[in-house]
């Protein structure tokens, strides 16, 4: 099915509704159109001939915008054990860019488009949403007290040493990807939400079984 009509009066060459479903860069960049232009064969003094016809090719160039990038997974769970230390991994978000622009060879359309980004930039950008946490009994939503990091490529680590499965054993977190706006300078940079489940497991913790008391006598000097 064509994605282009023509009004058969003015010439003008429009998206069908077809078109405006199923139009998308990264799958077709251009399209070649022919139009045919067609005269009614009469002539100023009323004399009507054959109709002439002439055809040209037009070809359609689509534009790339930013799209919104997406989370491989929807919604993750993530489990590990309590009392790690700081530092520690945890896990690892990933998203894609449906954007084509990073293909090879594509370099947009001169003076529509901005050109390529510089080798090595960061194309997608992860951070954990800026929320208010709320610690509910043993579950909580947000960051609460820092407990977790994320590195700008998704990687989760422990931030700080406070993960204690009596305490908490259940973090709800918004994980946050933006892209860096691709071809797109209308746009700009796009982001996407995901909710990450950390789930903290028990792990036997050491006990005091025995003790002994002594005494000492006060103003001993301390020695290294």
């Amino acid at each position: 099915a064509s994605v282009f009509s023509i009004n058969n009066v003015t010439g003008q060459l429009y998206v069908n509704k077809y078109g405006s479903e199923n139009i998308d860069y990264e799958t077709k960049s251009s399209y070649t159109v022919e139009v045919t232009a067609t005269d009614s064969g009469r002539l100023a003094n009323g004399i009507s001939a054959a109709p002439l016809s002439h055809s040209r090719t037009v070809v359609v160039q689509v534009i790339d915008i930013n799209e919104h990038p997406e989370f491989v997974n929807k919604a993750q769970i993530i489990e590990l054990y309590e009392n790690l230390n700081q530092g520690q991994y945890v896990g690892l978000i990933q998203a894609r860019d449906q954007d084509y622009v990073y293909n090879s060879g594509d370099k947009g359309i001169a003076n529509i488009q901005t050109p390529f980004l510089p080798q090595g930039h960061r194309q997608l950008s992860f951070s954990f949403e800026s929320v208010k946490p709320i610690q509910t009994r043993e579950k909580c939503t947000g960051n609460y007290k820092t407990a977790f990091a994320i590195s700008a490529n998704g990687t989760i680590t422990i931030a700080n040493d406070i993960v204690d499965f009596e305490d908490i054993d259940e973090y709800e977190i918004i994980v946050r990807v933006d892209d860096d706006g691709g071809f797109d300078r209308y746009t700009q940079g796009l982001h996407t939400f995901t909710k990450v489940t950390i789930r903290v497991r028990d792990v036997v913790d050491p006990i005091i079984t025995d003790f002994t008391a002594i005494s000492v006598d006060e103003g001993i000097e301390y020695k290294r």
